[in-house]
């Protein structure tokens, strides 16, 4: 599994916030400005969703997960009135990904999505201060970095044989041994 870090997740944040300024351009000469910028949003969520897929270690449904978060962002780019709307499915799409991705409880789903309110209300508070669009979605992926602070959990193995994980050195032979010697002693008493 590649460990995510806050400099690469920084990182991505940067790239993303780099293609945002061409793209919006590109697309505004192509569509109306309010499907431009729900065009972006909707390109910039896929993005963040296939890059939380390349970076997860081998777990199934990532296809149907890039799938359905497609199809969503489809669906609420030609319904959605305002892009707040494609906003509360990025939030929903992120947290979700992240869960199901990476997280192993209910509380990284829980401290996911406090940070997911955090973004948000950041990426608003950027924007209404200055009007920029690209300084909101700087500070919106910006504090998305900040979920590798967040506890990934313990991953559960499962094997029919626990033993057959255990090292073969001569301490793990030892401390067999000792619990085989105790059982023993213990049975006896």
């Amino acid at each position: 599994m590649k460990t995510p870090t806050l400099i690469g997740q920084i990182g991505i944040a940067v790239a993303l916030t780099l293609a945002c300024y061409p793209a919006a351009t590109l697309l505004q000469h192509w569509l109306p400005p309010e499907i431009a910028i729900k065009t972006l949003f909707g390109l910039l969520l896929l993005t963040y969703i296939v890059y939380l897929c390349v970076l997860a270690p081998i777990r199934p449904g990532k296809v149907i997960l890039v799938s359905t978060s497609t199809i969503l962002a489809g669906i609420f780019l030609f319904t959605a009135s305002s892009p707040l709307g494609l906003v509360a499915l990025a939030v929903g799409l992120f947290c979700l990904s992240r869960t199901l991705l990476f997280y192993r409880s209910f509380i990284g789903l829980l401290s996911d999505a406090m940070l997911q309110t955090g973004a948000v209300f950041t990426a608003v508070w950027a924007y209404s201060t200055n009007g920029s669009l690209l300084l909101a979605i700087w500070c919106f992926f910006l504090c998305q970095a900040l979920w590798v602070f967040i506890p990934i959990g313990a991953n559960k193995q499962t094997s029919k044989n626990p033993r057959s994980n255990m090292r073969n050195d001569h301490f793990s032979h030892a401390h067999r041994m000792a619990e085989t010697a105790l059982a023993v002693m213990f049975r006896e008493l």
